[in-house]
């Protein structure tokens, strides 16, 4: 991020570092992360959450196919991302591991 901030002029905002900042700034000690397959498999918001002593976690395979549809058949097409997708499994109550 330092390479890109030298190379202009305009602020650069370092959304995973300054999630995480504000993770810990509200007591989190477990984050849960959801987003893109993708984003999840470059371990980038774990990592950010390591570095302020947070364990990051993230949904189990099952989940994960339903975040994946929410972000894409809803928010991404303009749509209200629907929590009836998630059911009834285990992580919908926010107080279980996903």
């Amino acid at each position: 991020m330092n390479e890109i901030q030298q190379g202009i002029e305009l602020p650069v905002i370092d959304m995973i570092q300054e999630t995480a900042m504000r993770a810990k700034e509200k007591g989190a000690r477990r984050v849960g992360i959801l987003g893109t397959t993708g984003t999840i498999s470059t371990g980038i918001y774990q990592a950010a959450c390591e570095r302020f002593d947070m364990e990051a976690v993230v949904p189990h395979e099952d989940v994960q196919a339903v975040v994946m549809s929410m972000i894409y058949d809803d928010i991404k097409a303009g749509k209200p991302a629907d929590p009836r997708k998630m059911g009834n499994h285990p992580a919908s109550d926010g107080r279980r591991s996903m």
